[in-house]
């Protein structure tokens, strides 16, 4: 189990004076954890100042510790616009369902993109997962919000039948890119 500590955005509005120490205090504990989730979300909270506020923090810890970062981005491509240039080397962008547009951002930028079983609800789902590079992909439950344990089974199966590739090639591929991210430089 690799730990991830963050401030998501859906809980800006409640922080504690001393969160981000709180949050480097345990960064420092556990020095296999990643940061996150963090970034931006407009559906449930419209206010951009303090989720940029708070989303550059983590920012700044992920690359101060040269970890991973973890980011929720729904509804926020306009908001990412200025981010991009300053995202640490290892970023994923969890539960991705947004556009193929979002996706050749992330891509152009090096990331990672996880998804989970909501993937399918989306209308671009086959060709946001072929254009996906395999040594970019991941996949995620995030249970209990969006989906359940079991259905990653599932979810891997189908991704290999788009993708064409053999099961087995994609799992393999998939625990690399999970693995690679999980290494933390010291």
């Amino acid at each position: 189990v690799v730990p991830a500590f963050g401030l998501h955005p859906w809980y800006v509005d409640t922080k504690s004076k001393t969160w981000i120490t709180e949050l480097e205090k345990y960064l420092i504990k556990y020095p296999s954890a990643m940061v996150g989730e963090c970034g931006f979300d407009r559906l449930k909270n419209p206010v951009f100042e303090e989720q940029k506020e708070v989303f550059l923090s983590q920012i700044d810890l992920a690359k101060k510790y040269n970890r991973t970062l973890l980011i929720h981005a729904v509804k926020a491509d306009v908001w990412m616009e200025n981010i991009w240039q300053i995202l640490p080397k290892r970023f994923v962008f969890h539960s991705f369902n947004a556009h193929i547009e979002q996706l050749n951002r992330i891509i152009s930028h090096n990331g990672y993109v996880s998804f989970n079983i909501k993937i399918f609800n989306n209308k671009q789902s086959n060709e946001i997962l072929l254009k996906t590079p395999v040594e970019k992909m991941l996949v995620e439950t995030d249970a209990p919000y969006q989906s359940d344990v079991t259905d990653l089974e599932m979810l891997v199966k189908k991704i290999a039948v788009i993708r064409n590739e053999k099961l087995e090639d994609l799992i393999l591929s998939l625990y690399d890119n999970a693995m690679e991210l999980y290494e933390n430089e010291k």
